[in-house]
């Protein structure tokens, strides 16, 4: 550690040239939701560079991911100002998002203006929400149906009341047959508010509703050891998120989160399993951003308070406070240093002390920068890898690079620790998992082409697992050894023509270890896309032809652990698909084909995936 500090104080003295450096977001991408077929948020998640995603193939299921070389499962999400982390397990579940409220998502954003410094950003997800009150476009309704049962319509509406209060909204109600149709029943309903309102010229509060319900069953491939006779589960939840957010000149705000979870799980024979958990989570941010000349920084703390009941698990609550301070430096014209040092004490645990390092430097021309419009109608036939840096015809080719090293916390979460069912056992003396990441990226752009480049390392300890020690009993949550990964993530595109689009990704991830959670070492996804507007922009048609590749992997036994003593390999698989749109002035029609050729394939072992799958349908825009 001590050599790379040096290396880094040598790199920040040694450069020098002309131009400035961006602390806009280091990859940014709309959320291609037009034509895209999708099933939740983790479909638009998978395009993203440096990300991998696993859809078990149930819509209802949590849509869960990781980013670069840490541990799967650890991905941070903040839609819209919301922290997304489930108060039970920690993780954070993309299917909670309303896909079409989602107007951009973003990697590494700038590093002063992220909502909560204490996520470490190369594992951090941050998704922005649409403002339908700023455009012209006033309303919206999508409809997506297709095989399996599924049905999904949407319904969004912005009204700029004054010129000092604006409001948008929308509602979504999902269902969900399956492929096995008993098995995989899903219903939901998911709704988003925000209301905005200024006052003076300094002063923004902003109050957000979050608020998901759903029932499902949940599939499984087969019983737990620790109940042979269980069959079919199901689980009922119910989710409100309410978040007030103050601002004062950009410069001071403070942020308040109330979750309130409610959960039942049973199955259809009482007496093997009914669980009911009830969790109540307070989060108060507040953070001071200052100047002073060239200098920069920020200054804040985060307050945490979690209160479980259950009936199963126990009454429980924890608290956890946590302070930093950030600063940004420009040490040479291009070259930017972000650091930060955050101090992190939990209830019943020791402090630790938490620094973040970025170094962000430009290797050519300094480009002027535009934050991508959000648009219902609008949409690249391949996604924008890089879409908050734009390029005239003109430009030059612009490379970028970004070097982080950040070191996390993370306290057993209360499943963890509490959880009593036929699934797992927690344990109440688990300690802390800890972790240091280290990466460098780099981000051509020219007119015709994009390209990401990643290379990212982590290293952990006292790893949280869930893991099967012995035959025909619970899993047990346990510390095991720490594991020392890296990953190599690439990302492109090539514009061929105005016709023409060729894209892709791929992540290669190198373990030292076993790799748990049934991560793929291998994955990558690759399209062509084609796009021609006709009849003097009155008909737009967009037409992808993609394919996703996951390499062979391990897959632990029982099926749902993260590691175990029996592990049984699962093959590769490439599964091709297909998307068609055409927008008509102010509708758009849209066709999905998913696995064509009606493979048969696992992402997790026992686990039903769908085979041919058709979606279709349409979205109407309403203007003024």
């Amino acid at each position: 550690m001590r050599r790379i500090s040096a290396w880094l104080v040598l790199l920040m003295t040694a450069a020098g040239a002309q131009g400035q450096t961006m602390s806009a977001p280091f990859s940014a991408d709309s959320t291609l939701r037009l034509g895209s077929g999708y099933g939740s948020a983790g479909d638009l998640f998978a395009l993203l560079p440096g990300a991998c995603y696993q859809d078990r193939g149930s819509v209802g299921l949590p849509a869960l991911g990781a980013l670069f070389a840490a541990p799967p499962n650890r991905l941070n999400v903040i839609y819209d100002g919301f922290r997304l982390d489930d108060p039970l397990t920690g993780l954070s579940d993309l299917n909670l998002i309303p896909v079409e409220s989602m107007a951009s998502q973003v990697l590494f954003a700038d590093p002063l203006t992220r909502p909560f410094p204490a996520w470490p950003a190369s594992q951090t997800l941050e998704v922005t929400g649409r403002d339908l009150a700023a455009d012209t476009l006033r309303t919206q309704v999508a409809y997506r149906s297709g095989g399996n049962g599924y049905d999904d319509i949407d319904v969004r509406a912005g009204l700029r009341y004054s010129q000092r209060l604006w409001i948008n909204g929308g509602g979504v109600l999902k269902n969900y047959a399956g492929a096995t149709a008993q098995l995989e029943k899903y219903h939901a309903q998911k709704i988003n508010l925000a209301l905005t309102r200024t006052f003076g010229s300094h002063w923004r509060a902003r109050y957000r509703l979050l608020y998901n319900i759903s029932d499902l069953n949940l599939p499984l491939p087969e019983a737990p050891p620790a109940a042979p006779d269980l069959r079919q589960p199901h689980q009922k939840l119910s989710r409100y998120d309410h978040g007030l957010e103050i601002d004062y000149a950009g410069s001071w705000r403070t942020l308040v989160q109330l979750t309130d979870q409610h959960r039942e799980r049973y199955g259809y024979r009482h007496s093997l399993w009914d669980e009911t958990t009830d969790v109540l989570r307070f989060d108060l941010t507040s953070t001071w951003l200052w100047r002073r000349g060239s200098l920069s920084g920020t200054t804040g703390g985060t307050f945490r308070s979690t209160g479980l009941k259950s009936p199963a698990w126990g009454d429980h609550s924890r608290s956890l406070c946590s302070g930093w301070g950030s600063l940004i430096l420009h040490p040479a014209p291009r070259l930017m240093a972000f650091t930060q040092l955050r101090l992190e004490k939990e209830e019943g645990m020791g402090a630790a002390l938490l620094p973040q390092l970025q170094l962000r430097y430009d290797l050519g021309p300094s480009p002027q920068t535009s934050a991508r419009p959000d648009s219902t109608a609008t949409g690249d036939a391949g996604p924008p890898l890089d879409s908050a840096l734009s390029s005239t015809a003109s430009s030059p080719a612009r490379w970028q690079s970004l070097l982080w090293y950040e070191r996390s916390r993370r306290e057993a979460s209360l499943a963890e620790r509490y959880e009593t069912g036929p699934f797992a056992l927690g344990d109440p003396e688990l300690q802390a998992e800890s972790g240091d990441h280290l990466g460098l990226g780099l981000s051509g752009h020219a007119p015709a082409w994009k390209l990401l480049l990643f290379l990212s390392a982590s290293r952990t300890r006292e790893e949280l697992m869930l893991v099967q020690e012995a035959p025909q009993t619970a899993a047990l949550y346990r510390n095991q050894p720490g594991q020392l990964r890296f990953s190599i993530d690439l990302a492109g595109e090539w514009r061929l023509s105005s016709w023409f689009t060729l894209a892709g990704k791929a992540k290669q991830m190198l373990f030292e270890e076993q790799a748990p959670l049934n991560q793929s070492a291998t994955c990558a996804a690759g399209w062509l896309g084609v796009r021609h507007i006709f009849f003097h922009k009155d008909l737009d048609v967009r037409l992808r032809l993609g394919s996703f590749f996951w390499g062979e992997r391990e897959g632990p036994l029982p099926w749902y652990v993260d590691a175990s003593r029996e592990n049984e390999p699962l093959a590769a698989a490439a599964v091709p698909w297909l998307d068609l749109s055409v927008v008509i002035r102010d509708a758009t029609l849209f066709f999905a084909l998913q696995n064509p050729l009606d493979i048969d394939y696992e992402v997790v072992r026992g686990y039903p995936q769908p085979r041919r799958l058709i979606r279709w349908g349409f979205v109407w825009n309403f203007y003024d």
